[in-house]
């Protein structure tokens, strides 16, 4: 593998041993030796790691590198190193968080192990990234990601379920709420005026020359 390798050096050090590790769908990733560190390749995929052909846009590193930089300077301490953005090839080299250190946290809570203390600190880091990133210069700078967010986040995983199960209905919808609705049209509208107030407050629509819907959404 190391012969192929389309990497050979990282910061003017050649590389002496190279490993595929094992998880994820969209890219492939790399542990990677020099006689002075570790490090981390990430290489994103035109085709997802699944048994269906599942092709998503490979720009999308991009956006996982602008925003790695963006979060590394509200949290210095919690995000890797980056050495390396390679646009044309579509790789990020960053620092590798040695395992025995840095445990896995989807890892341990499969082997039921809960972290209070650590959950809290996720939870207090990703208030400060939401709350500093709410700028109209940082919507603008990730807005062109949104349609890699829907292929690989909400389209894998609703749309999906719907084309593959047709007649499958929502195990809520039968319930009645308190107001004569039901709980999946709730969600619907909830969700459907989430979108629509915040696409209007990013100036997502302000060059429409008419009025957005919710049905809009929901189509």
């Amino acid at each position: 593998m190391l012969e192929s390798f389309w990497v050979k050096k990282i910061n003017n050090k050649k590389i002496l041993e190279i490993k595929r590790l094992k998880g994820g769908v969209s890219c492939e990733v790399y542990k990677a030796k020099t006689i002075k560190n570790t490090y981390c390749i990430k290489k994103a995929l035109p085709k997802l790691l699944v048994k269906k052909d599942w092709y998503v846009k490979t720009n999308r590193i991009k956006y996982e590198y602008l925003w790695l930089k963006h979060c590394k300077k509200l949290l210095p301490k919690s995000i890797p190193k980056i050495y390396k953005f390679d646009e044309k090839s579509k790789y990020l080299i960053l620092e590798y968080l040695n395992e025995k250190k840095f445990l896995n946290l989807k890892s341990e809570f499969l082997k039921g192990k809960i972290n209070y203390r650590l959950i809290n600190k996720i939870g207090k880091n990703l208030s400060i990234i939401h709350n500093n990133s709410t700028k109209k210069n940082i919507e603008k700078r990730f807005s062109p990601n949104f349609r890699n967010f829907y292929d690989l986040r909400l389209d894998a995983y609703f749309n999906e379920v719907k084309r593959v199960h047709p007649n499958l209905s929502s195990y809520v919808n039968n319930i009645n709420t308190h107001e004569g609705g039901t709980h999946l049209s709730g969600f619907r509208r909830g969700l459907t005026h989430t979108l629509k107030k915040y696409s209007e407050s990013s100036g997502m629509l302000d060059k429409l020359k008419f009025e957005v819907s919710g049905d809009d959404f929901r189509e």
